[in-house]
């Protein structure tokens, strides 16, 4: 049996701003990976404001928190 390749329209798709990337050199790379990986998880959830950007915060929970916030456009 044969399966056929899909196209997904409701595929997420995203562009990250290099500003982000530099933002987040000032992080270890564990601290760094938990932001994205935070952000990523939340990514289909956000509000839409057309031609709005946003802001979303998190946190990242160890002995000394972390809080965050990361600016979008969705």
């Amino acid at each position: 049996m044969d399966l056929q390749l899909k196209y997904l329209e409701d595929e997420l798709a995203y562009e990250v701003d290099d500003w982000f990337y530099q933002q987040l050199s000032y992080y270890s790379i564990d601290d760094a990976s938990l932001i994205i990986g935070q952000t990523v998880s939340v990514m289909e959830f956000l509000p839409i404001k057309n031609g709005w950007t946003q802001e979303v915060a998190g946190v990242i929970k160890k002995e000394e928190p972390i809080f965050f916030v990361v600016e979008y456009l969705k």
